[in-house]
């Protein structure tokens, strides 16, 4: 598997090889300029040894000459003679004297020495005699030092500005990627809201969006959970309505079991009791298994005991609170493909509902009707009570979750009432009624499609 390296790595390379090309660029000129110098040196010294020579009488003792850059003059032979020594010491001298060749042809000059860049250069002749001469001049040394380091604070400079300007490129080139970066860490944090700015380094930004994609998949996660969680809240407390009801009915109903003297009779309350008992798990199971949208488990099923069982089991809790509970039932038995069991808890929610105000109040009359309507065909219960009503302002969202018309209510009752009716087919209103209270009336269509 071939090892690629990181971003920051190879801008960084990138940024090295920009500044080895800019002090490239300046060095290879300086080396040129250094080269042309010490070639100009040892023109100069052929130079000043041909004026020198054109002065001097071959074979004669040179006299002391007066030479633009000559600084040194030398007879070479078995004996070394200077004429001339300004400011060159003996021992320069002798390794100039050592460099020279034993023997030069006629009309020869050779460059036989420098001494640094910036010293004085050798050269030497031939005389009569086997003799040689030598000639030392001056270097322009000043003006090659001045430019030496004029380029050396060249170099220096553009290397400056070249590690300057990478280190720009870098910066600005790992800039997205440590936007990326933050924006992460930020998403890691539980700052869903985070959206990067699109980068204008078309190579980032595919991840830039992918960025963005996550943080809103991640957004999208969350409101889904807290959905589920509030789904989740509100079927807890629903679940729990539902069973704190019906099991305040039995305590009421075990108590009538008790100072009941009949036998006949209290096994008939008995049996209720374990009916009552059957319906309050077949009601849990229906609404844990909607989770949210309640489904109907639909039956043939008998309205007129229906509704006769609502009042029968709510009877203790009606004269416990001071409450007259009145039922109409029809002529006819009427019957429904319906679910009897959440169908059943809806109906006893609107009887609830009124019971519990009115006990509040210190009692009153809640008077419950079951007839049927044509046309088409329904079956309508209609529950009134003289308590105090539902104000004109409430009666829009009375149904809604929450929402209650009594003091220490959950607003659960009547909304899942509602949910019910709504799966059914059916209707659910409220309005005023004949007793000076609250009337509701629920309706359903008998015949099913």
């Amino acid at each position: 598997m071939i090892r690629r390296f990181s971003a920051r790595a190879r801008l960084a390379a990138f940024a090295a090889l920009l500044c080895v090309v800019a002090v490239l660029g300046v060095a290879l000129p300086l080396s040129v300029e250094l080269n042309s110098q010490q070639a100009q040196s040892q023109r100069q010294a052929v130079v000043v040894l041909a004026q020198t020579i054109a002065q001097l009488q071959v074979g004669d003792t040179p006299p002391e000459l007066a030479v633009d850059g000559l600084i040194g003059l030398g007879v070479l032979g078995e004996r070394r003679e200077l004429i001339q020594q300004r400011g060159l010491t003996d021992a320069l001298v002798e390794t100039y004297a050592r460099r020279c060749p034993p023997r030069l042809g006629p009309g020869r000059a050779v460059v036989v020495s420098t001494s640094g860049e910036s010293g004085p250069v050798a050269a030497c002749a031939p005389l009569t005699g086997g003799k040689a001469l030598l000639v030392v001049a001056e270097r322009e040394g000043s003006f090659a030092q001045v430019r030496r380091r004029r380029l050396l604070v060249m170099v220096i400079a553009f290397g400056c500005m070249a590690a300057g300007l990478s280190a720009d490129v870098v910066r600005r080139a790992l800039s997205p990627l440590e936007e990326v970066t933050d924006a992460a860490r930020r998403l890691t944090q539980g700052e869903l809201e985070v959206r990067l700015v699109p980068p204008g380094d078309a190579e980032f930004l595919p991840l830039a969006d992918a960025i963005n994609q996550l943080a809103a998949t991640l957004a999208t996660r969350q409101d889904e959970i807290s959905a589920r969680l509030e789904l989740t809240r509100q079927l807890a407390a629903i679940v729990a309505h539902e069973v704190r009801n019906p099991l305040q009915s039995l305590t009421m109903l075990t108590d009538v079991i008790a100072h009941e003297p009949e036998l006949a009779e209290r096994l008939k309350l008995l049996d209720m009791s374990l009916r009552e008992v059957a319906l309050i798990e077949v009601v849990v199971q229906r609404l844990v298994g909607s989770g949210g949208e309640l489904r109907l488990v639909r039956g043939q099923a008998s309205l007129t005991e229906l509704l006769e069982r609502c009042v029968a089991m709510l009877g203790p809790r009606a004269r416990e609170g001071k409450v007259t509970l009145k039922a109409e039932l029809p002529p006819e038995r009427l019957v429904a493909s319906v679910d009897a069991a959440l169908l059943r808890r809806a109906v006893e929610n609107l009887l609830l509902n009124a019971l519990q105000i009115l006990s509040e109040a210190g009692g009153g009359v809640v008077q419950v009707a079951l007839s049927r309507a044509e046309a088409p065909a329904r079956a309508i219960f209609v529950v009134d009570d003289s308590g105090p009503g539902v104000p004109l302002v409430d009666r829009a969202r009375i149904f809604q979750l929450g929402v209650t018309n009594r003091r220490g209510g959950t607003g659960l009752g009547l909304a899942l009432t509602k949910q019910v009716i709504d799966a059914h087919g059916g209707t659910l209103d409220v309005e005023d009624s004949p007793l000076r209270g609250a009337r509701f009336i629920l309706s359903i269509p008998l015949e099913v499609d």
